[in-house]
């Protein structure tokens, strides 16, 4: 029990970490975007924050529903013959729901990458190499920190868990 307190504390330094990396992050986000708009036209400036909001909601999405998808198919996984039919129906119904949605949402990301390229020929013309560099540090930056922040999560999740399944399985 001692061992996986630790692993949450230690888990609780790397969100304190990944907090501070993502408030760097967001400065540099909101340096950017002042810029892309003293910079752009209205509507390029409208198009690139679009861009950004999106980002951040379809890289969510994906990670949420990859997520969902890997407990359902744990879940089928530990599926046997003593398993009732209209539960393990229910996963397989699950599952190919997850699956049509995770694909739609790889069908946003490729319609965002588009997006980006787009954006991206925009700043070319109206920022200098160093800045559209921070424009694709940034945005490289800010999907990573989602997706660690996600993993995060999870770990958290299965440790709090586990610790309090040995909590409830030592008699009082």
């Amino acid at each position: 029990m001692a061992c996986i307190e630790q692993h949450l504390r230690g888990l609780e330094q790397q969100r304190a970490a990944l907090t501070e990396a993502m408030r760097r992050n967001g400065a540099l986000g909101s340096a950017l975007g002042a810029l892309v708009k003293d910079s752009c036209q209205p509507s390029e400036y409208e198009r690139y924050m679009l861009f950004i909001g999106d980002l951040e909601r379809v890289v969510s999405l994906l990670l949420c529903l990859s997520a969902r998808l890997a407990r359902v198919q744990n879940a089928l996984s530990a599926v046997d013959q003593f398993t009732d039919a209209e539960e393990k129906q229910s996963l397989d119904e699950r599952h190919r729901l997850l699956c049509k949605q995770r694909d739609d949402a790889k069908d946003l990301k490729d319609n965002l990458d588009r997006r980006e390229r787009v954006v991206s020929d925009i700043l070319s013309k109206n920022l200098s190499q160093e800045q559209l560099c921070d424009y694709k540090h940034f945005v490289k930056v800010k999907a990573s920190l989602l997706i660690e922040q996600k993993d995060l999560e999870e770990k958290v999740r299965i440790g709090e868990e586990q610790l309090q399944s040995l909590h409830s399985s030592i008699p009082a």
